[in-house]
């Protein structure tokens, strides 16, 4: 008498020397994944992953312009906290055509191999909005301050980047 349904296989065993003939049934509902599942399942993995890895070019040339604009922010800062204790008579003489450097941390930097950043000043007079030339009443109270901060080394396609600092003559 056969203890399994006609549809099911059935498997022999082997014993010792001899062949015993020993019938147990096998289930269809097998645990596990097919083949054609895993392969779609990997080809659907290698493709987020292939989207993944492409963005990461432009997340990181992102990320090193963002911490180059904070850079220069910074640097604008200290030269203008530098401008304001900096006495307003004395202007075009320190600040003229001055040249600084910074190093990649935004910190001043006198070591050759160390710097980053190049900052040049110049001083122009102060232009109004509004106003087609810079001539005014109060020109002579305020100045315009150029900061034209370079990466280093220099290449020659990279543009530098340039800010407009107004100081105010406030007496000292």
């Amino acid at each position: 008498m056969n203890p399994c349904p006609p549809n099911q296989p059935q498997a022999s065993v082997l014993l010792s020397a001899s062949v015993v003939e020993r019938k147990t049934c096998w289930s269809i509902k097998l645990a596990g994944f097919s083949l054609v599942e895993v392969t779609l399942a990997l080809g659907l993995t290698t493709f987020c992953l292939l989207a993944v890895v492409g963005l990461l070019p432009v997340g990181l040339t992102t990320l090193r312009q963002a911490t180059e604009q904070s850079i220069e922010s910074q640097i604008v800062q200290q030269i203008n906290s530098e401008l304001l204790l900096h006495p307003f008579s004395q202007l075009s003489t320190g600040y003229a055509a001055k040249t600084f450097y910074f190093d990649e941390e935004g910190k001043p930097s006198s070591i050759e191999g160390r710097t980053r950043y190049k900052v040049q000043t110049s001083l122009g007079s102060a232009t109004y909005p509004g106003s087609a030339n810079a001539a005014s009443p109060l020109d002579d109270s305020m100045r315009m301050v150029q900061v034209e901060i370079t990466r280093l080394p220099e290449v020659p396609s990279a543009t530098p980047s340039r800010f407009n600092l107004m100081v105010v003559d406030s007496g000292n």
